[in-house]
């Protein structure tokens, strides 16, 4: 199992990996000295690119082929922690590049709330969903509620 985050920022991986150990002594008592977390963080990637357009998720698709190991399943889960205007491009992109497909391991979305504006563009969004996601793939989750669980 990797851990790959993916924005805008023109990070490193080891700068991300950095970035959460900074984050964990933040707000938590912990000591990233162990075998254990280099273990861990060892599978932990960043890949800087956009999602707006579908060169940006094709650029993504290589990476994730890049970290992936060819003997196990490529079980994904995109997390999209993105302003609710970039979810239907992004889910779309996702599914025009073939990321959507379960055919090398399963593939989830999570989607967190605001779903839409309104009735019309809520069910805009479903719309594009399904398009790329099986209902069976898709978890829409309140922010505030979700976000302790995640």
């Amino acid at each position: 199992m990797n851990i790959v985050g993916f924005a805008r920022s023109n990070i490193s991986s080891e700068e991300y990996r950095d970035s959460l150990v900074k984050g964990m002594e933040t707000f938590e008592d912990f000591s990233p000295k162990s075998k254990e977390w280099s273990e861990f963080t060892s599978r932990i990637h960043y890949c800087c690119d956009g999602v707006s357009s579908a060169d940006d998720l094709a650029n993504f698709r290589e990476f994730l082929g890049n970290v992936e190991s060819s003997d196990e399943p490529a079980n994904r889960l995109y997390y999209l922690a993105l302003a609710p205007f970039l979810y239907e491009p992004t889910i779309l992109n996702l599914g025009e590049k073939g990321m959507a497909s379960a055919s090398d391991g399963w593939r989830r979305l999570v989607i967190e709330k605001p779903f839409g504006s309104d009735l019309a563009s809520a069910q805009g969004l479903n719309k594009s969903i399904h398009s790329a996601f099986t209902e069976d793939q898709v978890f829409r989750i309140d922010h505030y509620l979700g976000k302790e669980t995640v």
